[in-house]
């Protein structure tokens, strides 16, 4: 097998490539290792290669390692399995204490059993997965650069708060606040569109469910209540605020063109 030869037709089946014929340049223990490491695809991706210009190993081994989706896979594994260890883990204990035997009912563990409960309830992290999933699938029917803001908000680009609206690590809390609230607005939107499929809008508002528990990571600070304003009065023979006595006391009644004359009022509303 060379690479400039123009017939692949021996690199079709594994039996037929580890052969002593055809004669090759290759000893048929050396391609039976090559078939069982590679497969045929791989074998087949290399020859092409090598006769697009490829002259060395370590260029002809990146582009293998980026034509197998091994680097792609890895990042799968790493966001979706990794990163959401911690979560997997109480959600499997969890689902331990709620299946406990009756035998363990009044003890300290069923007290806590309504709230493992609630957290079981709590599943949007689990719904992610699959969502991300038919997002790279190409299966939502989503133009590309809205396709991979939903992909990042739901965590497909790490599950940290500041990478899913796509800001920098060092990010302040207001400005994470205001990103996932702009995401949430946004994604609403798309999914109160009249021409949305279900599945669309489904995956929109999931989006938007991850914006607003980003926004819960990041509360607004407390208000402090404003100080030295004086409480209102009120007026002691009408119902409204500020009268008799206050800048609002008089009722004006217009006497002349350009000249107003106040008059007050008695507790009966009379002159």
């Amino acid at each position: 097998m060379t690479a400039g030869s123009g017939d692949l037709s021996h690199i079709t089946r594994v039996d037929r490539f580890a052969r002593p014929e055809p004669a090759l340049p290759v000893p048929p223990q050396v391609r039976a290792q090559l078939a069982a490491r590679f497969g045929l695809f791989g074998i087949r991706t290399a020859v092409l290669l090598i006769r697009a210009g490829v002259r060395d190993s370590a260029t002809l081994a990146a582009e293998l390692t980026q034509r197998s989706g091994l680097a792609e896979l890895r990042s799968v594994l790493d966001v979706q399995f990794a990163q959401r260890a911690d979560q997997l883990k109480a959600h499997s204990r969890w689902s331990h204490w709620a299946r406990m035997p009756a035998t363990q009912r009044g003890t300290a563990v069923d007290r806590l059993l309504p709230r493992v409960r609630a957290l079981l309830a709590d599943v949007h992290g689990f719904a992610e997965l699959p969502l991300l999933g038919r997002l790279r699938s190409g299966e939502l029917p989503l133009p590309p650069r809205e396709s991979a803001e939903l992909h990042r908000l739901l965590g497909g680009s790490g599950v940290a708060a500041r990478p899913r609206p796509r800001l920098p690590a060092d990010a302040d809390a207001a400005t994470v606040r205001a990103a996932a609230r702009d995401a949430v607005r946004r994604r609403r939107l798309r999914a109160r569109h009249p021409l949305v499929d279900r599945a669309t809008a489904q995956a929109c508002l999931a989006g938007a469910c991850s914006g607003e528990g980003i926004a819960d990571r990041f509360p607004e600070p407390p208000t402090t209540p404003l100080t030295g304003i004086p409480p209102s009065r009120r007026c002691p023979h009408h119902s409204h605020h500020f009268c008799c006595g206050e800048p609002m006391s008089a009722v004006f009644r217009i006497s002349a063109p350009g000249r107003r004359r106040p008059r007050r009022y008695r507790r009966n509303g009379r002159r």
